[in-house]
């Protein structure tokens, strides 16, 4: 009775104050875990916030990076297209000047052709009609040539005979 009931609540109370340590040891236990896992949850979002950090500076310095090799291009493209411009018009004044100089090696090879003719002609008036027929006299009209007794040297004196051959050019 009173005996088995004290006894009853003896171990009730034993019993209550075993799972309250239990309980406590428990608690205490899961507070240090929620400790533990708290500072690795900070030294996590530390290290995430670094890398957050690291990358948002990785990636500005990748936008000036393609920033300064946009411009780069663009300076290397307007150089090479002031170099190419260059190039065209070094080009054209070449095919100028090789033009001019095909055009002088034509005039030069027609009075060569001309002066050996000219060696070649026994009487004066054959001179003319074969200088009005090079094609560097073509747009002439007309034609004069003085033909001297002798030489006439730039220091020297007059030639004392002079004969003034005149003709028209018939291909106008």
């Amino acid at each position: 009775t009173l005996t088995e009931e004290l006894a009853k609540r003896a171990a009730l109370a034993l019993d209550n104050a075993r799972l309250f340590s239990e309980a406590q040891r428990l608690n205490t236990e899961l507070e240090e875990r929620v400790l533990k896992r708290t500072h690795q949850l900070q030294r996590t979002n530390l290290r995430l916030s670094k890398e957050i950090e690291d990358r948002k500076l990785v990636e500005e310095k990748y936008r000036e990076l393609n920033v300064d090799l946009e411009e780069r291009v663009m300076e290397r493209t307007r150089q090479l297209e002031n170099a190419n411009q260059n190039l065209q018009n070094e080009i054209f004044e070449r095919e100028l000047a090789d033009n001019a100089l095909r055009a002088s090696l034509q005039k030069t090879y027609e009075l060569y052709e001309i002066s050996q003719s000219m060696g070649l002609i026994n009487n004066p008036d054959e001179l003319l009609p074969l200088l009005l027929s090079s094609s560097l006299l073509k747009s002439v009209a007309r034609a004069s040539v003085a033909v001297f007794d002798q030489v006439w040297r730039k220091d020297g004196p007059v030639p004392a005979f002079c004969t003034i051959l005149t003709a028209w050019n018939k291909q106008p």
